[in-house]
């Protein structure tokens, strides 16, 4: 259930609020999976050799979604813009400016 995740994650990252996430498809980044499997052993083994679901099942697009939240490092405003600077004024003209990714 996502009480149990919830649980999970309160432990790792520090008690907050998260919402259930929805049914849908999203892509996996299978690098960050292994980081997420290696982080909750326990939690993957008991939920695999389970044969039916239970409410102490990992919950895979709830746990691997707040991973990708707490557990990933954010650019800083310096690191994203870097090298776009060409000409090294410290200023991104109007030029520079439409290299920069949306």
């Amino acid at each position: 259930s996502s009480g149990i995740n919830a649980e999970y994650g309160n432990e790792r990252w520090g008690k907050s609020q998260r919402k259930v996430i929805s049914h849908m498809p999203f892509l996996v980044n299978k690098t960050i999976l292994r980081n997420l499997q290696s982080e909750f052993p326990a939690e993957f083994e008991h939920t695999s050799a389970a044969r039916f679901r239970s409410s102490e099942d990992m919950q895979f697009a709830f746990s691997y979604y707040y991973y990708l939240i707490h557990s990933l490092r954010r650019e800083t405003v310096t690191e994203r813009v870097s090298g776009t600077d060409l000409n090294g004024d410290g200023l991104l003209s109007p030029g520079e400016l439409s290299l920069l990714p949306a």
